[in-house]
């Protein structure tokens, strides 16, 4: 009878949980593991195995019937974001711009051109990682958070806050426990804004953090004597070391744990990480692909507690909790983003939305343009930047490698960056005029922006997700690609940066570009929009910013210490209820709760994009396009795209400046082209040219900085009776668009880089040219000392900082180099002294 009652179940099991997308094998899978819960159940209830099936039978009805609600909810969610996405998308000439303006920003002067979801992300990302930030600095904890000296204890913490009758304070640490509170509180405020979206995330019991896995640690454990990989070893000994770590019941649930183990292994192992048939719980076992499924999902492995899950990520995850906390807020923003925009499968729609858009354009008079415009490469690009499919490294230990290499690399060149950077101060001053703000008050600001700013003001500032990157490790994405990343190496990368003043200057001048700008909205909140400066509601209109937002927003002020007013993004959620219903009603929306949620999010959002857009135009930061065009659209992991990657290196600053700057002034004001650019906006070449004027004068301020500390006096504007043109055109490269680039082309960071191509194969690939010389030489019979010297020297992380490296060179290294090469230094002297300058202390005097 039992056999019978079991089979009869099953078979309606199967029935009804069975769709067009679920296989044969998936469906009899889900047969056994509901046999397999069936009898686990019998054993720890005591009831009968009927009973337990009719039991496990209800809750799966139940399940399909929230299932039913979930798809409806989600259709409608992907109707409204496809219709809204056309519309978007149908401001422009050619929908491929439209299309791709929405995705990564765009220099046309149309309403929401630059709302992208590059930024949207971005600045939803400083959003909350802002806000946790401010907490723990108002609370005296971020010495403790950035220590990691914690971590096992906020891991222990963040479970009993999670977790039924939990016993919050277990560690006895009060400061773990705040801690732990404060990222709770932001990760519980992520997910519902995730569900919102098209998700179904449900807390789980005890829920850390999003699970962190380490392909490269993983596969380490298959490496025998002679170094050779082994999947079979690597899953036996990670079998064993974590099978007792885990919940058995919550992670197998009626599945036999080694063939499940298998399967994730497999994915783990190989670093595609989907979600293999058996993983999810039966109540997500119904949907196929979409993001908010992914996101749904619940987690692979399951630990039996708190100890057990770190002592998983020192083995084979996070090592740092700051690292796991960083990765989780980056990919829940990217996710939020993708599905606010596309709905709650992205990929899926986003792809019908350009199928529908080509078969649209076929219609048109323009035909062969547009459709020629939305199959663009750099559309089908900017997908994979934004969506983050290019940071994915499709090998492994390619992408370590490299990465490495390239950390490396930066630690031995980057020492003197911020002595290249007067030149921001220019970008700055551009900005702001571009907005509107006089020339004078950015000047001061400019000077004033650089003092210390007050607890209250660092907390506002965080609060708007601005002066994050040191703490996020963003700085050197100006000079160059990377993404992020774990490990120690990335660490002393960040340290380094710290040490070469860069953080401190970035955030400082990004500080500053974000004060301006929210008191300058501040002390324009008693005008209608209509009656802001042109330039002020122009810009706004980039982040689809109308009236009627405006309108909001002049409700949202909030008075800074200094006593003057600002117009922030925290403000916006606390605005008075007929002011958040005169934005739904705009919408053509009926007032509801969510419809206000909604509203109100879009809101934040617009409001959060435009600072962190203008500000990245305002110190120029690369976002996706810049990463597209520097490294094709290629895959991280792949050998093109990490050649790519190795070519690309300090280029990204003169990339930046060339498409965001350049770009703004020149089609900003309302030009389509060039040529009408040219013919017409005139306010537009005068800026462009004082922005030139102005780079061109930080860059002869770098040149003298940078003579200063190698102990020279600065290389003369007049000699011999005319201006010195070797002078400006090198201020003129330093300080604009070839930014870090200039460096290298007039050989300040490596003497070996003294011809175009070594300069433009980049620092890693430019190296081959004193190597191969060496081997040359040894060949010859000659002597490679000094170049193999040079090449060690200029490859050695730290010795290239700018207050150390001139002590290093007059008391070690001009010694090793007259040794090697007499009368190296008065070669050296002589040099500098054709150019009009002498040595502030003479190096012949030192060596000798």
């Amino acid at each position: 009878m039992a056999r019978k009652s079991v089979s009869d179940c099953t078979k309606g099991i199967k029935s009804l949980v069975r769709d067009k997308k679920m296989t044969d094998v998936q469906a009899d899978e889900l047969v056994v593991r509901i046999n397999n819960l069936a009898n686990n159940r019998v054993v720890k209830t005591k009831m009968k195995l009927e009973d337990a099936l009719k039991e496990i039978e209800g809750e799966i009805i139940n399940s399909v019937k929230f299932e039913a609600k979930v798809n409806e909810r989600n259709r409608l969610l992907t109707i409204n974001a496809k219709r809204e996405v056309k519309e978007a998308v149908k401001k422009f000439d050619t929908w491929g711009e439209g299309l791709q303006s929405l995705l990564e920003g765009g220099n046309l002067s149309k309403p929401g051109a630059r709302l992208s979801v590059d930024y949207k992300a971005r600045a939803m990302y400083n959003q909350y990682f802002g806000s946790f930030i401010a907490e723990i600095e108002q609370l005296g904890i971020m010495r403790e958070f950035r220590s990691g000296k914690l971590d096992r204890e906020i891991y222990q913490e963040i479970s009993e806050l999670n977790k039924k009758g939990g016993t919050p304070g277990i560690s006895k640490n009060d400061s773990a426990l705040k801690i732990a509170s404060s990222y709770n509180r932001v990760r519980k405020e992520m997910v519902s804004r995730q569900n919102r979206a098209g998700a179904y995330i449900r807390d789980l019991d005890g829920y850390i953090m999003r699970q962190s896995h380490d392909t490269g640690e993983i596969q380490k454990l298959g490496k025998d004597a002679n170094g050779k990989l082994s999947k079979a070893e690597s899953f036996k000994k990670w079998y064993q070391v974590v099978l007792p770590l885990l919940d058995h019941q919550a992670t197998f649930r009626g599945l036999p744990p080694k063939d499940f183990m298998e399967k994730v292994h497999e994915s783990l192992y190989t670093g595609v990480h989907g979600a293999p048939s058996g993983e999810a719980e039966i109540a997500e076992f119904f949907a196929h692909g979409s993001m908010a499924r992914s996101a749904s999902a619940s987690r692979v492995l399951h630990f039996k507690d708190a100890n057990a899950s770190f002592e998983y990520n020192q083995m084979f995850g996070s090592k740092n909790f700051s690292d796991g906390l960083l990765n989780d807020m980056l990919f829940r923003s990217r996710n939020i983003t993708l599905m606010e925009t596309f709905g709650p499968n992205p990929k899926q729609t986003y792809q019908e939305i350009v199928n529908d858009l080509r078969k649209e354009a076929r219609t048109r008079e323009d035909a062969a343009e547009q459709v020629k415009r939305i199959d663009d490469w750099r559309i089908k690009a900017a997908w994979s930047e934004v969506s983050g499919e290019n940071e994915y490294p499709a090998n492994i230990t390619l992408d370590k490698i490299s990465s490495s290499i390239r950390i490396v690399t930066q630690l031995s060149k980057m020492g003197g960056v911020v002595l290249s950077s007067i030149g921001d101060k220019a970008f700055l001053q551009s900005e702001m005029s571009f907005q509107g703000l006089s020339q004078m008050e950015t000047f001061g600001k400019n000077i004033t922006g650089m003092f210390a700013r007050s607890p209250q003001q660092k907390e506002i500032l965080h609060q708007m997700g601005i002066g994050l990157d040191s703490m996020i490790g963003n700085t050197m994405s100006r000079y160059t690609i990377h993404s992020q990343g774990m490990g120690k190496l990335n660490k002393v990368q960040q340290k380094f940066y710290s040490l070469n003043f860069m953080n401190w200057w970035n955030d400082v001048h990004k500080s500053t570009a974000g004060e301006l700008m929210a008191n300058n909205l501040g002390r324009n909140t008693n005008k209608a929009f209509k009656d802001l400066d042109p330039d002020l509601s122009r810009t706004l209109s980039l982040y689809d910013i109308g009236d009627v937002e405006w309108e909001a927003l002049r409700k949202s002020t909030e008075k800074a210490p200094n006593g003057e007013f600002y117009v922030t993004p925290s403000s916006i959620q606390s605005l008075p209820l007929n002011v958040v219903d005169n934005l739904v009603n705009a919408k053509g929306w009926k007032v509801t709760p969510q419809a206000r949620t909604r509203v109100l999010d879009q809101l934040e959002q617009k409001l959060r994009t435009y600072f962190t857009d203008r500000i990245d135009l305002a110190v120029p930061t690369p976002g996706a396009a810049e990463r597209k065009y520097l490294t094709f659209g290629t895959q991280a992991g792949t050998p093109l795209g990490e050649t790519l990657r190795m070519l690309s290196m300090f280029k990204s600053f003169p990339v930046t400046v060339l498409r965001k700057v350049v770009g703004r002034e020149v089609y900003g004001r309302g030009s389509n082209t060039i040529s009408d650019w040219l013919m017409n906006d005139h306010k537009g070449k005068f800026a462009l040219a004082q922005l030139i004027a102005m780079t061109t004068i930080g860059g002869y301020l770098s040149g003298i900085l940078k003579d200063t500390v190698k102990g020279r006096t600065p290389k003369p504007l007049v000699m011999d009776g005319g201006i010195n043109w070797d002078t400006v055109n090198d201020a003129f490269l330093r300080g604009g668009g070839a930014g870090i680039l200039g460096d290298f082309l007039f050989t300040e960071y490596d003497q070996n880089y003294n011809t175009f191509t070594g300069a433009m194969a980049g620092p890693v690939f430019g190296q081959l040219d004193p190597i191969t010389s060496g081997f040359a030489k040894a060949i010859r019979g000659e002597d490679p000392t000094r170049d193999i010297s040079n090449v060690v020297t200029n490859n050695t992380p730290f010795i290239n900082l700018f207050y150390i490296r001139p002590v290093i060179d007059y008391f070690i290294l001009w010694n090793m180099q007259e040794m090697m090469s007499e009368g190296f230094v008065d070669r050296m002297a002589e040099s500098v002294e054709e150019q009009g300058q002498e040595f502030i202390i003479d190096p012949r005097d030192a060596v000798k």
